[in-house]
């Protein structure tokens, strides 16, 4: 299985949840809970591992697996946060 890191925070002054996806580059956010902001982040992570087809006729193709969902840590950070 790989890892890859997901951030979700929540924006005091704009009192809205974003999210960063460093791993693949993925910004994102504006959302009014953080139940939202994850559910966004996934929504990109999933666009971001689709196969486009854009390998050139001599490259070679090779694919991982991967699952995303919530690790414990992530978990447990979760319930120490407000769902502004």
């Amino acid at each position: 299985m790989t890892v890859l890191k997901a951030e979700l925070f929540h924006d005091d002054e704009a009192r809205n949840w974003h999210y960063r996806g460093p791993d693949l580059r993925i910004n994102g956010g504006g959302a009014a809970t953080r139940a939202e902001a994850e559910r966004e982040c996934r929504a990109a992570i999933a666009f971001a591992r689709l196969d486009l087809g854009d390998a050139g006729a001599d490259a070679e193709t090779i694919r991982f697996e991967l699952s995303v969902g919530p690790g414990a840590h992530a978990q447990a950070a979760a319930s120490a946060m407000p769902d502004a």
